[in-house]
């Protein structure tokens, strides 16, 4: 069996296992640790995402958390580190890039807490890897502004707890993360009798179930020592740089790219980005920074980068070409908007309101922190609006501003029709302040109804659904169950009051037609005179997302 070193020390070992005789942990452990458990949520992850109290089919609470996993994982085995504290900062600088959803910006601020407990360490100890633990849940804690307990905060407080008693009664790292595991599953099973909510739907915390995933899935690294049934970790594709641009006018090239060495100088790195473009931003500390700027000449970035030491994950993207019917359509605006989007007639209808650039979503629906991040310094504005248009892209949003130098305003828009009504009173001649008041007046006057089949049976409200039966949503609160998803969508109709609205808007989604749709708005027109329209948002999951205005 080979010998696991640890600076420059084999450590102790007992019952013949390599991981439970650790008595510290170096940076490559802390990773293998990461990647295992990243592994394990892996094959978890769908049935942790069915976990969610509303059985619709876009809950992907474990989807999230794999996401930001994922990414964590990719920046500490980029980054090369081999001492405990940089390998903490590493995932945590990753997750907080890759944060995705509530649930993966929860997550993201625990590995910021356990990176504040391995600062300055080589190697840890039983007692500091609890420690850290602890102050990851706490950091977790102090991320909301109303923690709510019975959630993936109490399963990672009681799993710290554990942790810490463990290692205070001798026991090795194993033992320590094994009994913090085992804390973490017992925490799981009596989320239900804490949230009444999940009692009701029969159902278990998935973002603490998430949690304690990772946890079992780093205790089996440190039981047997390596990556359980390893499989390569998906990260973000790399590029390949493009030749030396000529000098123009214009928005030039958005650059971006990773460097490694042994004593960058980020703040020089930032002054001499400074000279040659704008939109700079330089993160990172003196082993890795990750460098994003808007440049006319983006090779000579990727040359100068290259004389201070490893330089990957490089991207470079031509603005101008992006740009060139945004400028054509509107003058600058001193005010942009970023929107959210998904389905590609919401991100058109959007583009053409004015949001430059809109984020536009796949199937998880969640964009990363650090997807949101670049198109607010592609917009073309110093000021910007961000519509998250999505409850669970929120919390990313609201980090988001920390990291740029540009004003970022966060409207809370969390739904798509909330997005197009705030764009509908947008004005790029009027002031700031003009602007989000009327945009947030306009937000507040929309109402969307959804309607979606059932991932799963389960109650709610006192009502029960059925796996596959069609469910309407008003506000995000479950008000109809039926067969058929016009059946839903009238109960949706009359939880909604009569008449609904003045002006409703019916967007279909992936799967239906204009014909059969208008066919339906004619239907439900005759029980609700109310001025209808018809439109195609593209949106997966939900075959009709309604604006009532």
């Amino acid at each position: 069996m080979r010998q696991a070193k640890v600076a420059g020390k084999t450590p102790r070992r007992s019952r013949g296992r390599e991981g439970s005789a650790l008595t510290a942990a170096a940076g490559q452990h802390l990773v293998g640790m990461c990647s295992t458990a990243a592994l394990w949520l892996e094959r978890n992850a769908a049935a942790i995402d069915a976990l969610n109290v509303f059985p619709v089919p876009d809950g992907d609470t474990g989807t999230n958390m794999l996401l930001t996993l994922r990414a964590a994982v990719a920046e500490a085995r980029g980054a090369r580190t081999r001492g405990i504290a940089q390998a903490a900062e590493a995932l945590a600088y990753g997750a907080l890039m890759g944060a995705r959803g509530n649930s993966g910006v929860i997550l993201s601020q625990f590995f910021q807490g356990l990176a504040q407990g391995m600062h300055g360490l080589e190697v840890a100890q039983p007692r500091e890897l609890a420690q850290a633990l602890a102050m990851g849940s706490q950091a977790a804690y102090n991320a909301l502004s109303q923690p709510v307990e019975g959630t993936i905060l109490t399963v990672a407080r009681d799993a710290s707890k554990a942790a810490v008693a463990a290692a205070t009664a001798g026991g090795d790292l194993a033992a320590t993360l094994a009994a913090a595991a085992a804390a973490a599953a017992q925490a799981v099973e009596r989320t239900p009798q804490q949230l009444p909510v999940l009692r009701e739907a029969g159902v278990v915390d998935a973002g603490g179930q998430g949690f304690r995933v990772i946890l079992e899935g780093a205790a089996a690294f440190l039981r047997d020592g390596r990556v359980r049934h390893a499989r390569e970790i998906i990260a973000p594709p790399a590029h390949s740089p493009i030749a030396r641009s000529q000098q123009g006018e214009g928005y030039g090239f958005c650059t971006e790219l990773v460097v490694h060495g042994q004593e960058l100088a980020p703040d020089q790195l930032r002054q001499w980005l400074g000279a040659i473009g704008t939109s700079v931003m330089v993160v990172g500390d003196p082993a890795m920074v990750r460098v994003h700027v808007h440049t006319a000449t983006p090779q000579a970035v990727v040359d100068y980068a290259s004389h201070l030491g490893l330089v990957d994950r490089i991207k470079i993207e031509d603005m101008d070409a992006q740009h060139q019917e945004a400028r054509r359509r509107a003058p600058p605006a001193s005010l942009g908007v970023v929107a959210v989007a998904w389905g590609e007639g919401f991100a058109q209808a959007m583009e053409s309101l004015g949001a430059r650039p809109v984020v536009r979503c796949g199937e998880t629906m969640n964009p990363s922190l650090f997807d949101l991040l670049t198109a607010i310094e592609d917009a073309p504005a110093a000021e910007v609006v961000l519509l998250p248009n999505n409850a669970n892209v929120l919390p990313a949003a609201r980090q988001v501003g920390k990291l740029t130098a540009k004003r970022v305003f966060v409207l809370s828009t969390q739904t798509l029709p909330q997005g197009v009504a705030a764009l509908l009173a947008y004005n790029s001649e009027a002031t700031t302040d003009a602007n989000l008041a009327a945009m947030e007046e306009a937000r507040q006057g929309v109402r969307t109804l959804e309607v979606t089949r059932a991932s799963r049976g389960t109650s709610v409200a006192g009502r029960s659904i059925r796996a596959g039966q069609a469910i309407s949503l008003l506000e995000g609160r479950i008000v109809g169950a039926a067969g058929t998803e016009e059946e839903a969508l009238r109960q949706g109709l009359a939880a909604a009051g009569a008449p609904p609205a003045d002006i409703v808007t019916i967007y279909y989604g992936e799967g239906q037609s204009e014909s059969q749709t208008r066919a339906l708005a004619d239907r439900l027109r005759q029980a609700y005179p109310s001025e209808w329209e018809v439109l195609g948002g593209g949106q997966p999951h939900y075959s009709y997302i309604l604006s009532l205005e």
